[in-house]
């Protein structure tokens, strides 16, 4: 596998996650938003904010390890850019 089609690959992934980390973030958010923010709902907003790429990662890691089966390349080393697979 080239170089720059990981780099694609990686860059891709990085903006499904960023994205994924936005939109829940500013969807949490907009739930405390009507009455104010208080200092607890502070707190609950940063522990989500620092559990979420987790999350994030863990998301999109299946749904594309799901696609990727699916599609039925026939080998490991389709999946992974690794040395020595092809053994």
């Amino acid at each position: 596998m080239a170089p720059a089609s990981l780099a694609a690959r990686r860059a891709a992934f990085f903006a499904l996650v960023s994205t994924t980390m936005l939109v829940a973030c500013a969807a949490f958010t907009t739930a405390f938003l009507k009455d104010g923010l208080t200092v607890i709902e502070i707190a609950l907003l940063l522990l989500f904010a620092a559990n979420l790429p987790w999350l994030a990662i863990g998301l999109w890691n299946a749904l594309l390890g799901w696609a990727l089966l699916r599609r039925g390349s026939g080998s490991p080393a389709g999946l992974i850019p690794l040395a020595g697979l092809d053994q």
